[in-house]
């Protein structure tokens, strides 16, 4: 029996043939689909694989972490490896082309090395809850010794940069609080 959505304000004016595809289009209007994470303010889902969705990116563990240890992504990570990618791109100037994404599961103790294409690297110590919970960044073209040096003299010349600037401002402001 065809039918014919009555809702207030929808547009849609076809005819649907079926119940099935008319509940699914009222589905649009009722949302039956509700988050169950208490405090979740995202609002409901007119269909079950939109809430899947949203309860795997939005509230489950991220399987994907900046290789950055720095960053606050290390630890908070993404549902989504092309976010990561994207957040490398956005944030660490990495080009995604210049890695080889691989899923890496780590147990307790294991050390993790991330080497960027431009010399950086970084050691730190992670513990995966689940195989395919951490990602390692494996650079897919060499690095030599001569470049890391470099790069590791690059550094410690900006970190005494940026504490000559630190040392500089807190002075600036005892002077600026001693007038007061």
């Amino acid at each position: 029996m065809p039918r014919k959505c009555q809702h207030l304000g929808c547009l849609e004016s076809r005819v649907f043939q079926t119940d099935s595809a008319f509940r699914r289009h009222m589905d649009k209007h009722t949302r039956p689909y509700k988050c169950p994470v208490s405090g979740c303010k995202v609002k409901d889902f007119s269909n079950a694989g939109d809430l899947r969705r949203h309860r795997r990116e939005v509230h489950a563990s991220p399987a994907f972490t900046c290789p950055v240890l720095a960053c606050k992504r290390h630890r908070k990570g993404f549902g989504r490896k092309d976010n990561l990618i994207q957040h490398l791109k956005r944030t660490h100037g990495e080009d995604s082309n210049d890695f080889s994404l691989t899923s890496n599961s780590l147990t307790n103790g294991d050390q993790e090395t991330v080497t960027s294409p431009n010399g950086d690297s970084s050691m730190g110590s992670e513990s995966g809850d689940s195989a395919g919970d951490e990602m390692e960044l494996v650079p897919s073209k060499s690095t030599d010794k001569a470049s890391l040096t470099a790069k590791l003299q690059e550094l410690q010349k900006l970190k005494e940069e940026a504490i000559a600037k630190f040392d500089g401002d807190i002075a600036a402001l005892k002077r600026v609080l001693s007038f007061m």
